[in-house]
């Protein structure tokens, strides 16, 4: 993955909206953290750019799929409502946000069969995922390499995959680095650049480079490190 520079001028930043997905601890705990991180992006940006936090409901009061038909009807309510131009819209999220980005570009590429279909007339400008959690499985080396390092482990991710599944089976869209290589083929139709970031001390670290390797000739990936 190569370091990110970023290509816009000024004027292009002009009306930016970045779409949030929270994150919640395995989308189970509600957030607490990303407050002040939304807060310090916005106050970088012009003043006619803005931020939409999606506060999508917990599991396991809410299972798999309702978060990714919520992120649907937000990303439909701006584009076809408020008429933002998806050109001008960056999806932003870390651990499970990461996770309901990849599966909401997973569904702008094959619409899953109980959300409503959302078609864009051309590209989102980006998607940025922090650490997205994509994979349920703890088997990656990773897990033991770096379980004294992180705050959460392979024993908290499996609990809080349960809840959000609800026993459903895994997919493309649920776990989203297990589908090929071919499911991404067209990503670029849907998303012009996709940052992902991982930590060195993270327990996803391993999962997150195979699918940065996986995707790579997909789309204009942009790396990075934290």
């Amino acid at each position: 993955m190569s370091s990110y520079t970023p290509h816009l001028s000024v004027s292009e930043y002009l009306g930016l909206g970045i779409v949030y997905l929270q994150s919640s601890g395995g989308y189970v705990k509600p957030a607490t953290t990303q407050l002040d991180l939304l807060w310090n992006i916005q106050e970088a940006l012009p003043p006619s750019s803005s931020i939409c936090l999606l506060s999508y409901s917990l599991a396991p009061g809410a299972q798999y799929p309702y978060q990714l038909h919520q992120a649907v009807l937000l990303l439909k309510y701006l584009v076809d409502d408020q008429g933002k131009e998806p050109k001008k819209i960056i999806l932003c999220g870390d651990s499970a946000g990461g996770n309901l980005i990849l599966g909401l570009l997973s569904h702008l590429l094959h619409p899953h069969p109980s959300v409503p279909p959302l078609g864009l007339l051309e590209p989102l400008l980006g998607a940025a995922l922090i650490s997205p959690w994509g994979v349920f499985s703890t088997s990656a080396p990773s897990f033991s390499r770096n379980e004294e390092h992180d705050s959460v482990n392979g024993a908290i991710l499996r609990k809080w995959s349960t809840y959000f599944t609800g026993g459903a089976p895994a997919d493309n869209y649920n776990q989203p680095f297990l589908a090929p290589r071919s499911w991404w083929s067209q990503l670029n139709g849907v998303v012009q650049e996709l940052l992902i970031t991982a930590g060195t001390d993270e327990v996803l670290l391993d999962g997150i480079a195979e699918f940065a390797k996986t995707i790579e000739v997909c789309t204009r990936i942009l790396g990075g490190g934290k």
